[in-house]
């Protein structure tokens, strides 16, 4: 019985690790609000950040107060956090980076608190695509732990029955104990290879939707490059609005920036920049940016509102992506359910079916 409620009990340790990661992204959103509303009084950050590991607690405590300890031994406050991973994604961090290279840290912060408050505003718990696999991959592996059970002890003798009333069986019965001789001959590959499927699923959706996971693994952290568009503007409009030379924010977000692919493209844009080149054209040359945002964005430059319109265009792109991902999310939620239904339907017919038939011979 310990080995079909294995499956469970990782379904509802991964249940549980995804509500405190939701936890901890409430938490940090918080944190960062506080530290933009101390920056921009010009309060000491070290004390504060060590008043806000008090009031945190739990995992996060020894990691605020690491960032204290960093900015009283002279460290920025770019490379504290960056020391702590703990209180930011790497997004964040860059954000954060983005910002010390501006000189404008409150803005950074109040970006980076928008951020991580958009997304859970975007994603409530329990009804987006994370609430929704759980609650399958729930329903999957109890149907699989009671079905396994079947194949295991009840199959066997039920097969032994009707071999002894000489009952030729119907196919879709064949076909059950088929299955059932697999499963009790492959038990031990075929329960292990279904949780790690389900993990790495897991880990792969967190490393494609959070960005705080820079794996270095092709399949698992690949992410489209204009993924990270909305982000890469918000963080030039920081730049935009403290009028720093956006080759500049270039060099640091293609420093810093977790996706080596990414990286590479943004210093290749920021080598095009250099060499005299327009910056919204040399991103559109990267593939970072189509022909008709690079067209709004030189308008918006002429016009003077460039910063009024980067943020414009990532808000719109994170919205289009929601609505893109809920999309697909509606077309294709009804069709594991019918799955399921359909091999639960096949599978409680392929039993009946040989009783029926016995029942028709003996009368």
């Amino acid at each position: 019985m310990l080995v079909f409620a294995l499956p469970l009990g990782v379904v509802f340790f991964v249940t549980v690790q995804l509500a405190l990661w939701r936890s901890r992204q409430a938490q940090n959103a918080a944190v960062l609000t506080q530290l933009a509303l101390a920056a921009e009084r010009h309060l000491p950050l070290a004390d504060d950040i060590d008043r806000l590991a008090g009031d945190v607690g739990g995992r996060s405590e020894p990691s605020l107060r690491a960032v204290a300890d960093e900015l009283r031994h002279g460290a920025s406050f770019a490379d504290a956090v960056a020391a702590a991973p703990r209180i930011a994604s790497p997004v964040e961090r860059l954000t954060i980076q983005v910002g010390e290279t501006t000189g404008d840290m409150p803005a950074a912060l109040r970006v980076a608190a928008r951020r991580q408050t958009d997304k859970l505003l975007r994603t409530p718990p329990g009804f987006g695509v994370e609430g929704t696999a759980i609650y399958l991959a729930a329903i999957l592996l109890a149907m699989v732990s009671i079905c396994g059970f079947i194949m295991y002890y009840i199959i066997p003798k039920f097969k032994n029955i009707f071999e002894d009333f000489d009952v030729e069986l119907p196919q879709l019965t064949v076909l059950v104990i088929t299955i059932s001789d697999l499963f009790v001959n492959w038990w031990f590959l075929l329960i292990p290879a279904s949780m790690a499927i389900f993990g790495l699923g897991a880990v792969w959706y967190l490393a494609a939707t959070s960005a705080r996971f820079s794996l270095s693994i092709p399949l698992l952290s690949w992410r489209p490059p204009r993924a990270a568009v909305p982000d890469l503007l918000r963080q030039l409009a920081l730049g935009v609005a403290a009028k720093t030379p956006l080759e500049k924010v270039l060099a640091t977000q293609a420093r810093w920036h977790h996706s080596s692919g990414t990286r590479r493209r943004l210093d290749d844009a920021r080598q095009d920049v250099v060499n005299g080149d327009n910056t919204w054209r040399a991103l559109q040359g990267r593939g970072l940016l189509t022909p008709s945002e690079r067209q709004l964005l030189e308008s918006a430059e002429r016009v003077g509102n460039l910063d009024w319109m980067l943020n414009y265009l990532a808000d719109r792109l994170d919205r289009r992506r929601e609505l893109r991902r809920e999309w697909w999310f509606q077309f294709l939620r009804p069709w594991p359910v019918l799955a399921v239904a359909i091999f639960v339907g096949l599978f409680v017919i392929g039993l009946f079916l040989p009783l029926v038939k016995l029942i028709n011979e003996l009368s």
